[in-house]
């Protein structure tokens, strides 16, 4: 009896093209492929892979530590073509992740793909919400000239990982963008946010680190936290050491330690620090989704941002009951059911046209 996976896939995708598939298995694929030009893009990708690592001939039996520099080798000359990112000189076009694996993975050698392809490795494939799980990539980056800020920005269903020229990494969440300031690295750390990202911030006392979200800013000097800015509403939670909330416009401030949050107004209203359950508040990190006491409404807004798809109500009546709930990012008619039963409510979806009755 064949096995279906609740996700596609590198590794099926493989088992799929080196015809170890049976054939429910293949009429599954056959179906998802049918579902989208994202999910033919994504299953093109892999299919490049492994043509090129069968045009190169198999093998003898790879020794893991030279492999393994190989590829090192070749990201290294990758980003080295590439240039890094500085804050001096237009930072090279980052593009949709979508097109990039193709062009990356001519840069690896034909018996690294074999390897990759064969052990069924998404990291550095891609990224579809609901189908895998997420791997933080480079998203869309725009510059305005020398000296200029510098804009990440991920649309509905992406996520980026953004390494800043202070070695701070950043995880920028769906529908979110992040403002490099131009000065970053003077007297400050400076950028701007206007959705969801993860900072983990590379230590450097002499310079703070300045997260700016509406008339606020959270500051810190090296620590890891996450703070989220949608709807007028900004939630700061530190997973990692100490950070200082600061309202710009009421002049008040909070510090917050490990497993403490606050929440503000984009005005500036504060909230008292409260402890609160990272599993919960960061659980898009860890590929899921959680809710407490949320709205319907915001709750399938949510939705629309993870897995890129229109909601509808026509009960609106539905729109103010609240939700409390983790759900794990599966594919979406697996949550949409589990909302739904948890709800009392009808979700229908065909394509990305989501409705709620």
């Amino acid at each position: 009896m064949s096995y279906l996976p609740r996700m596609i896939d590198a590794s099926f995708m493989v088992k799929v093209l080196r015809g170890h598939a049976a054939q429910e298995e293949r009429e599954f694929l056959d179906a998802w492929l049918k579902e989208s030009d994202a999910h033919r893009e994504e299953f093109a990708a892999v299919v490049e892979i492994w043509e090129r690592a069968g045009r190169a001939g198999s093998p003898g039996v790879p020794d893991p530590s030279k492999q393994w520099a190989r590829i090192e080798a070749a990201i290294g000359s990758r980003v080295e073509m590439s240039g890094p990112v500085h804050m001096d000189h237009p930072p090279v076009r980052m593009t949709d992740q979508r097109r990039r694996p193709m062009r990356m993975m001519r840069t690896i050698g034909a018996g690294a793909l074999l390897l990759i392809a064969m052990a069924g490795l998404t990291t550095g494939i891609f990224w579809m919400a609901g189908r895998n799980h997420p791997q933080p990539t480079a998203s869309e980056h725009r510059d305005r000239g020398i000296g200029s800020e510098l804009e990440y920005a991920t649309a509905n269903g992406r996520r980026a990982m953004i390494p800043l020229p202070d070695g701070t990494v950043v995880h920028l969440n769906a529908a979110s963008r992040l403002t490099v300031d131009p000065a970053f690295g003077g007297a400050e750390r400076r950028v701007t946010l206007e959705g969801e990202a993860y900072f983990a911030v590379a230590s450097d006392p002499a310079r703070p680190f300045r997260v700016y979200t509406g008339a606020s800013f959270t500051e810190v000097r090296g620590t890891e936290f996450g703070v989220r800015y949608r709807r007028d509403k900004i939630d700061v939670v530190v997973s990692r050491g100490k950070v200082r909330f600061v309202s710009r416009s009421k002049g008040g401030s909070v510090d917050l330690e490990r497993g403490e949050g606050v929440t503000a107004t984009s005005a500036g209203e504060l909230s008292r620090p409260h402890r609160v359950d990272l599993h919960v508040s960061l659980a898009w990190r860890e590929n899921r989704l959680a809710f407490k006491k949320t709205p319907l409404e915001d709750v399938m807004t949510e939705i629309e941002e993870v897995y890129d798809v229109h909601v509808e109500f026509r009960n609106t009546a539905a729109r103010s009951r609240t939700l409390t709930g983790t759900f794990s990012v599966d594919a979406i008619d697996v949550v949409l059911s589990q909302i739904a039963l948890a709800m009392d409510v009808s979700i229908d979806r065909n394509g990305r046209t989501v409705v709620v009755r």
